[in-house]
Parts: C-alpha cells; sequence; structure tokens
C-alpha cells in the first residue's frame, strides 16, 4: 500500500545541523569509493529506514543557490550541478553505494550511482510552474529512477544493480550544493530545495524522519557558509530542505557559479 507522508500529518518537523568549521576536523581520512576509489561524499540528507523492496515519490516546485559576498552575507546565484531528490544508500557512511534520482539547476533530471556514473533524464529545472516529481524503486539489488511532469505519465531514467546494500538500507530526500571556484581557493554554496506529495511504499520505518549531513568532518567539506546550516521544515503537506557539499570522484573539481546578471554560459561544476 502506497502511503501518504506528508508533514500536514505530523507535528512539524524541525532538524537543524550547523556545518562544522575547518579548524573542528583536523585530519582525515579521506572515503573510498564501493570501486576502491578516493571519493567526496557529503551531503544534507533526510531519511528512513527501508527493510526490503520499497519505492519513494516525491515532486520538487523549487531548487534555489546562495553563494557568499562577504564574510556574514549571501547573493543568489546559479549552481548549476546544485541537486535535490531521492537517494537510497547502503548506510550513511560516507562511501556507501547509493543510487538517486534528482533535478540539477543547470543540467535537468539526472539518475546518478556510486560517484562515477550519471544519465541524463528529462531536461529543464524544478520551478512553481514546472513541477519535477521523481520516483525511485528498490527491488533486489535492482535500483529504478523515473520522472514525470505530472506523476502519471512516467519516463524511466535508468536502473542499476548494487551488491552490498544489504536488507535494510537508507533512504529519502536530499539538497547538495558543491562549491564554487574563487580566485584560486572556493567558496561553499548553499541550495534549498521545496518537496511536496511525498509517498512511501514497502516496509519503511515509522517515526520521525532524520536529518543528517552526510561527512561533516570530511576533509572536502568546507562548513556552511555563515548564518546557515543544513535543516529540513515541514509544514502544510511540505518540506523544505537545505543544504551544502556534494558528491563526486577526486576528479571532479568546482567550478564558477553563473550569477542571475551574468551573460556567459554556466561552467561545470562538479556532480
Amino acid at each position: 500500500m502506497i502511503g501518504t507522508v506528508v508533514a500536514a500529518l505530523l507535528p512539524v518537523l524541525v532538524a537543524v545541523l550547523t556545518g562544522v568549521s575547518s579548524d573542528q576536523r583536523g585530519s582525515q581520512t579521506v572515503p573510498v569509493g564501493p570501486g576502491g576509489e578516493p571519493v567526496t561524499d557529503s551531503f544534507y540528507f533526510v531519511h528512513r529506514p527501508l527493510t526490503g523492496d520499497g519505492g519513494i515519490t516525491v515532486s520538487v516546485s523549487a531548487l534555489s543557490s546562495s553563494i557568499p559576498s562577504g564574510p556574514a552575507d549571501l547573493e543568489p546565484g546559479t549552481v548549476p550541478w546544485a541537486k535535490a531528490g531521492l537517494v537510497i544508500r547502503q548506510s550513511t557512511r560516507q562511501g556507501s553505494p547509493y543510487a538517486a534520482i534528482m533535478v540539477t539547476s543547470g543540467h535537468g533530471v539526472r539518475m546518478q550511482h556510486d560517484y562515477v556514473d550519471d544519465t541524463a533524464g528529462p531536461p529543464g529545472p524544478a520551478s512553481a510552474a514546472t513541477v519535477r516529481r521523481l520516483r525511485l524503486d528498490r527491488s533486489g539489488d535492482a535500483i529504478t529512477g523515473y520522472a514525470s511532469a505530472d506523476g502519471t505519465h512516467w519516463t524511466k531514467v535508468g536502473t542499476v544493480h548494487m551488491s552490498g546494500l544489504g536488507p535494510t538500507v537508507q533512504g529519502g530526500l536530499f539538497v547538495a550544493s558543491p562549491p564554487a571556484v574563487d580566485g584560486r581557493g572556493t567558496r561553499g554554496s548553499v541550495s534549498t530545495a521545496v518537496f511536496g506529495d511525498l509517498r512511501v511504499r514497502g516496509n519503511w520505518a515509522g517515526g520521525d524522519w532524520a536529518g543528517t549531513q552526510v561527512g561533516p568532518e570530511s576533509p572536502a567539506f568546507a562548513g556552511y557558509p555563515r548564518n546557515t546550516s543544513g535543516s529540513f521544515t515541514g509544514s502544510a503537506g511540505r518540506l523544505t530542505v537545505t543544504g551544502a557539499a556534494t558528491w563526486h570522484p577526486p576528479f571532479a573539481r568546482p567550478c564558477p557559479p553563473v550569477a542571475p546578471s551574468a551573460t556567459s554560459s554556466p561552467a561545470r561544476s562538479p556532480r
């Protein structure tokens, strides 16, 4: 049975995780992905355990990004590889196998898994006028991602087979926002997505959804811009999720964001 899991049926959910500053982390081990390669793996995850087969469906009606313009100031900007959607992972441990279906700010719908594989889905961003609906299903070791413009007609984006998931996985919503180049360094961006129509199918654990910053002590995670943090809130049937950092292989380098007034073409950001 498919059950609607919306905040309107629960007490208002609030989870906040404050970004970790670099001086708190010290020296950390770089996480290793399923293929034995070093990876970057950090993002904000709103999750529950799923045992056995099941699925999750959600709509995304907004994805916006902000970039620091000063010590305590943020300005709106476009981060082309900012992404929001659904993910199923072996666990919240960095480097865990995963498969995800998502909307991005500049590259349409994508299905990604295990840090190195990326499949394009329908083009275009998510907005109030062009709501994107996403679905992620698990059947054994197979994870299949779908996208829809109306919630009735679904386009299969891809299916991946993942070994080692185990009987119970962590699944749910996520937001990731890669850093942007600033001279010879980088500036961390932060992105926020608005989700609705959240539904689950299968043996999902009961209780509230948990909010977790995956990889808060990662050497690749510079923390959140000042006065921001990873968080999720629920109200009136919607979930608003804010996140920073991203996942990708180590060779993917951050590229400059594109501000709304910029005239140049967006540069490639880490996926």
